[in-house]
């Protein structure tokens, strides 16, 4: 029954952003929240953004919400088990066949999806083309859950050679995924393909 309030973490504490505070009614109250605070985005909906190559933009994919009752602490603090509404896809390990000389990496993988994100509570079809963000050899993306399709390309991974020169290989099959996941991929890299040698599935934490 009250207007929104937007909350920042400042490393310590969450306080709003304005001098508004949201104030308890009653001992408990049904409560909604959602996080990122981006524009569109809503306790029920939230599109996938595609440039996921930055830190920055990777953490504002991070779609999560809460919709239930929460009780007033003792010090009136509210506590909120935010629900993870999306998938974490790493490619973790990648590894050269033979053929292949020294000067040979991956220079950037793009992801596809065949979901874009959430409307009315519910995941959304629709193709999309992720850029995913690098860090410490890992290769980071984040999708609503998908549907399996082995005949459609899920990753294309761009080859760059001792001259410099960019090759793309496309590795079919998206694979079903469940939202609060993390999917760890391992690649093999051959001459003109590149393939998934192993996949890991565990709880999406931290």
């Amino acid at each position: 029954t009250q207007a929104a309030v937007t909350y920042t973490f400042d490393g310590t504490t969450w306080n709003p952003e304005t001098d508004k505070y949201l104030k308890w009614e009653s001992e408990t109250m049904d409560v909604k929240a959602y996080y990122p605070v981006t524009e569109g985005t809503s306790a029920t909906h939230f599109t996938v953004p595609t440039d996921q190559s930055t830190e920055a933009n990777v953490t504002n994919a991070d779609y999560m919400t809460f919709s239930g009752t929460a009780t007033k602490g003792d010090d009136k603090s509210i506590n909120l088990a935010m629900e993870r509404k999306m998938v974490r896809i790493v490619v973790d390990k990648i590894t050269f066949n033979e053929q292949f000389k020294t000067g040979y990496e991956v220079k950037s993988i793009t992801v596809h999806s065949n979901t874009n994100g959430y409307a009315n509570g519910e995941v959304q079809t629709g193709d999309i083309e992720i850029s995913a963000f690098e860090s410490d050899d890992k290769f980071y993306a984040l999708l609503a859950p998908t549907e399996g399709d082995a005949n459609a390309i899920f990753l294309t991974v761009i080859v760059t050679d001792v001259n410099i020169i960019e090759t793309p290989l496309p590795v079919k099959g998206i694979p079903t995924t469940e939202a609060g996941n993390s999917y760890n991929i391992s690649l093999t890299v051959g001459k003109n393909t590149a393939s998934i040698a192993s996949v890991s599935v565990k709880e999406w934490k931290g």
